[in-house]
């Protein structure tokens, strides 16, 4: 015979009698189709086991461990990124000074434009005077992983006719035992021809 809940109705096969069902729970109509999953009702309604809940918590554990690891490396990245930026920054600010001085047709080049190679040592890539935690730009953890990053620039000038040097900027700096270099290269030709 099957059986119904919620008061439904349904005919006896065998006396052809409609025949109302008491109200019954999900759980009664599967122990009465399935007496074997009577043992799991019983099982599901108490408390999770130790074992369970270590399970539960080791999971957790590995989870936020290796979120913490994917944000770290992120912020890495982020440093980087932002170092590279200030290296480009710092070339460009000689590039800019190359194609920015006077330089008129008969006269002599700029000491900025004399051919050879010039080098600057010890220079700060997030020494920034204004990012300080005085006038709020700044951060008490803005640069506990890039206080001694240092670059050096390398300027070198070549020319190549009378009224046309080119000029190549390489800032090179180390950040977490690698090295990085930014290079920039530009043409300059006289005001005049």
């Amino acid at each position: 015979m099957q059986t119904l809940c919620n008061r439904e109705e349904r005919k006896d096969v065998s006396n052809h009698q409609k025949v109302w069902l008491a109200p019954c729970s999900h759980w009664e109509v599967v122990n009465r189709a399935c007496p074997s999953l009577k043992r799991l009702n019983h099982r599901s309604a108490r408390a999770f086991t130790i074992v369970e809940t270590l399970v539960a918590m080791m999971v957790i554990v590995v989870f936020a461990g290796s979120a913490l690891m994917a944000l770290t490396q992120l912020n890495r990245f982020a440093t980087a990124a932002r170092l590279r930026t200030l290296a480009m920054g710092i070339g460009q600010q000689r590039i800019d000074e190359v194609l920015t001085v006077p330089w008129q047709l008969g006269s002599a080049a700029p000491a900025v434009l004399q051919p050879g190679t010039r080098i600057e040592t010890n220079l700060g890539l997030n020494d920034d005077p204004l990012a300080t935690l005085a006038n709020g730009y700044g951060s008490a953890v803005s640069t506990l992983d890039t206080d001694s990053v240092r670059a050096t620039r390398t300027t070198q000038v070549v020319a190549l006719t009378t009224r046309t040097v080119r000029a190549t900027v390489t800032v090179a700096y180390i950040y977490r035992s690698r090295a990085y270099l930014a290079q920039l290269t530009t043409l300059r030709t006289t005001d005049s021809f």
